[in-house]
């Protein structure tokens, strides 16, 4: 691109790209970026000011998200022989613990409890070994 190209349009710059432009339609990407910005000033229309519940929010809102976490019950989707425990929220009506225990139990074959039970799992990778020479004494 030559200088001669330059010098008749106006360059728009964003972090990675340069858009060159002639001089009317620079201006109204101007006027395009001035109604948006208008548009959603934080105060409103015309100076208006934004509701004071809304400016004072809570410090607990500006703060990092808390996550909160139900009491669990345990409940066992085996036998007494082979356990397959579980864990399901302690807040649940009886009705709906019921309705939850029956669907698990019904689709408790989609589940692992055990690493033989997880087909191409590398030993390798689920199994920790301590490297540790057993001619060395352990020191405290």
């Amino acid at each position: 691109m030559g200088n001669q190209e330059l010098n008749h349009g106006v360059g728009i710059y964003d972090q990675a790209t340069t858009v060159l432009v002639d001089q009317q339609t620079h201006r109204r990407a101007q006027d395009w970026a001035r109604v948006t910005s208008d548009s959603f000033s934080p105060h409103g229309d015309e100076g208006e000011s934004l509701p004071e519940d809304a400016v004072n929010a809570p410090p607990d809102l500006e703060e990092d998200v808390k996550i909160t976490v139900d009491e669990i019950k345990e409940v066992n989707l085996g036998t007494d022989d082979e356990p397959r425990p579980t864990y399901i929220s302690a807040l649940l009506t009886p009705e709906e613990e019921a309705e939850y225990v029956t669907l698990l139990k019904d689709f408790k074959d989609i589940f692992s409890w055990i690493y033989k039970e997880m087909p191409g799992l590398d030993p390798n990778v689920a199994v920790h070994h301590l490297a540790i020479k057993e001619s060395v004494k352990p020191v405290k």
